[in-house]
């Protein structure tokens, strides 16, 4: 077990520079989730929640590939609100 943790902190967990596509996605989806988290009841179902929590995770663990590296970069420049941002996200 110990070497499974060893290996998956070698593999992935970090989210590059402050200024990186990936660090920024997920500090958006960060913001969206916990607003979403307030309105969950109300507009948001619990599966849409899931979905988002499960893309944070993915993005912490895993790196992206240059293609949605630059689609990222593309609406985040173009300051895309966080709805649609996040639902860029999700159907990638």
């Amino acid at each position: 077990m110990e070497h499974l943790l060893e290996e998956e902190k070698s593999f992935g967990g970090t989210l590059g520079r402050r200024t990186g596509a990936r660090y920024k996605t997920y500090e958006r989806l960060k913001r969206y989730r916990s607003e979403i988290g307030d309105q969950r009841d109300l507009l948001y179902s619990e599966d849409h929640v899931r979905q988002v929590d499960r893309a944070l995770e993915e993005i912490y663990r895993y790196p992206l590939f240059q293609t949605a590296t630059d689609s990222l970069n593309r609406q985040l420049k173009a300051g895309v609100a966080d709805h649609a941002f996040a639902e860029l996200v999700l159907k990638s």
